[in-house]
């Protein structure tokens, strides 16, 4: 008997400290601030994917993943199958293999340099690009999966410390 109330009472304290670490790192109001945020940063003039349709997507091989963030970034983590181009010395040298009737799926940190990006890959002629609305912080926040050289991950490079704020601390790595 002794052992039953032993055993329920930490299952009891596990359950309560699952839910206030859920509660902690699913804040639907940091949420909504966090998609507001990129709804303000971005022109919208690259249509945009949700992260929950991006996954099926991939599973099909139906796209071509670009990873548009500086090599620093992507050696963190990356969304499996992704291509990386960069931002800063993007070149349409770096497509080459890349079919332009193919869709294509850009993202960065949140998606203003993807969408930057996605504006050049429609200017050199590809058909459907669209930019991945929230970048890798909104795949990360949604625990969807990441990996480095080294495998499975769940860190993130936050870009700069002003965009950290949108990642959880333990989510965050420069290395």
């Amino acid at each position: 008997m002794q052992k039953i109330l032993k055993y329920s009472l930490l299952f009891f304290a596990i359950g309560i400290g699952i839910t206030f670490l859920c509660a902690f790192i699913f804040n639907p109001e940091q949420a909504q601030g966090f998609r507001d945020m990129v709804n303000a940063k971005l022109k919208h003039h690259i249509p945009t994917i949700e992260t929950k349709d991006l996954e099926p997507l991939l599973k099909s091989k139906k796209i071509q993943l670009l990873d548009t963030r500086e090599p620093e970034e992507c050696m963190v983590s990356y969304i499996d199958g992704a291509v990386m181009v960069g931002y800063n010395h993007f070149s349409s040298y770096m497509l080459s293999g890349l079919d332009k009737n193919k869709p294509v799926v850009v993202y960065c940190s949140v998606g203003v340099r993807s969408e930057k990006i996605g504006e050049k890959l429609v200017k050199l002629g590809f058909k459907d690009v669209r930019n991945l609305f929230g970048g890798i912080f909104a795949w990360s926040m949604e625990n969807r999966p990441l990996t480095n050289s080294k495998g499975k991950t769940d860190k993130v490079h936050p870009y700069s410390s002003k965009w950290s704020k949108w990642l959880p601390q333990e989510k965050i790595s420069y290395e």
